[in-house]
């Protein structure tokens, strides 16, 4: 009897004492942590972090894009399990995530952490927590679910890249939209003066098929002479008459290496579709579409469409464009003068330039408090 009260005592104890580590001793510690560093913040620049992959892919590109035109402190690389990592990621600023004590070292030494899409690593966030470190997302719509994700309920800000994104996440999580700038500095501009031939990416990211090579490769076979060019990541057959080129290790020789005048992008989804972006820097007009979020970018023409209801990471509109019209825009283009629509594109890309966007930018990363910091003022 006497051993079973002793043992009951100490299991008590234990209990009582998790109990009081877990519930005042941590929230005590992580509030302290969150005052110094805030405290300090005051005196000094804050230090931004940057968490991703450095691969040749679109959420490659957009982690290339912050390095370029941000100052951030740090790169934590997540090394791709199936895309190797591009050299120009490899700076001085680069440290490459090897384990979790990378990804709380990382955490502590930061006062704003960004990610684009997803953040790849769970752990990060809830050392983001611990560390009382702002953490701002760029998310893609379709990768972003609203409800049942223990993730997006750990970041303090999403930055929303399009007004699609923006109208279908404020209701549920903290957004502010700002249109993704456009990397005019990178992509020189070739004004393009008439249209001979169509250009159409095949990108790795075309999540079952989301990027519409089935629906140009039917466009292509009902319209054999179309003059086409595809620069594939993926191996694809395509229709005869077809120059198909391997994929380009540099983003900007496909807009300026000769392969085509106008962008074929009859996409089914898209968070925010950057070769669309970077086609308009480059001079080269775009058949996209007729959807969301591609009307919000200029279009020398867009394709008609029907939406269904498909499961990405959420439900989401799932485009699907119509060969024949696609058939139809296209032979409308050919033999066309497009050289205004050429300017006009590189025009509005430079109105949307990194250069006009970085101020705002960093006003959003560094103006939000982190969750478990808020109510502690910097003043």
């Amino acid at each position: 009897m006497g051993v079973v009260e002793a043992t009951t005592e100490k299991g008590l104890f234990g209990r009582t004492e998790q109990f009081v580590r877990r519930r005042v001793w941590r929230p005590l510690v992580t509030r302290a942590r969150g005052q110094l560093k805030l405290g300090t913040a005051r005196f000094r620049r804050k230090r931004v972090g940057l968490f991703g992959y450095g691969c040749q892919s679109g959420l490659g590109e957009l982690n290339r894009q912050l390095l370029a035109h941000l100052d951030i402190d740090i790169f934590l690389l997540m090394e791709h399990k199936q895309y190797p990592t591009s050299p120009e990621f490899m700076t001085s600023i680069t440290s490459v995530c090897r384990d979790g004590q990378d990804v709380a070292r990382f955490a502590k030494r930061m006062d704003v952490v960004v990610f684009c899409e997803n953040p790849l690593n769970s752990d990060l966030l809830y050392r983001c927590r611990e560390y009382c470190t702002t953490v701002a997302c760029v998310p893609m719509l379709e990768w972003t679910p609203t409800s049942g994700s223990a993730w997006t309920s750990l970041v303090d800000i999403f930055i929303c890249p399009t007004e699609q994104c923006y109208d279908a996440l404020s209701p549920f999580l903290p957004c502010e939209y700002l249109p993704w700038p456009v990397d005019t500095a990178r992509f020189s501009f070739v004004e393009r003066v008439r249209c001979d031939r169509f250009l159409f990416i095949n990108g790795h990211g075309g999540w079952e098929g989301r990027k519409g090579a089935a629906v140009v490769k039917a466009a292509k076979e009902r319209w054999p002479e179309m003059p086409l060019t595809v620069i594939s990541q993926a191996d694809d057959e395509w229709p005869p008459g077809t120059r198909v080129v391997p994929a380009v290790e540099d983003n900007r020789d496909m807009y300026v290496g000769g392969y085509g005048d106008v962008l074929l992008a009859p996409h089914a989804v898209d968070g925010l579709g950057l070769e669309l972006l970077e086609a308009l820097a480059s001079g080269m007009p775009v058949i996209s579409t007729d959807g969301r979020p591609w009307n919000e970018f200029p279009a020398l023409d867009r394709v008609n469409a029907r939406t269904i209801t498909r499961r990405v990471g959420r439900d989401v509109d799932w485009y699907l464009p119509e060969p024949s019209d696609l058939v139809e825009k296209c032979r409308r283009c050919v033999g066309r003068d497009i050289s205004r629509d050429s300017r006009q594109g590189r025009e509005w890309a430079e109105m949307r330039s990194w250069w006009r966007s970085q101020e705002q930018l960093y006003r959003l990363l560094l103006g939000s408090a982190p969750k478990e910091c808020r109510g502690i003022s910097l003043r």
